[in-house]
């Protein structure tokens, strides 16, 4: 039930990461916590000086309990659904 958690950015030169995190669980309790400790690392000066708002977008996929913790960690920033759209011709 471990889980790793990628955090990027986007760049001129494609995705930059940002950090990772190495879960021992998959709950929202435990992602949470993984995103605080994560946060606490940060400068002041991250995310172009915005501080403890953090981050003003994520892009993820449907999990709740990611979707939940970013929310609680960083509450200011939207939270976009990343989705496979498939055509065959």
């Amino acid at each position: 039930d471990t889980q790793l958690v990628m955090l990027m950015t986007c760049s001129p030169v494609g995705g930059l990461p940002l950090g990772f995190m190495l879960l021992g669980s998959k709950n929202e309790a435990t992602t949470t916590a993984g995103m605080n400790e994560f946060k606490s690392m940060l400068s002041k000066d991250a995310f172009f000086k915005r501080g403890d708002k953090g981050p003003s977008l994520f892009m993820t996929d449907d999990d709740p309990a990611l979707i939940n913790s970013l929310k609680k960690t960083w509450p200011q920033a939207k939270t976009l659904l990343c989705i496979l759209f498939r055509y065959d011709s």
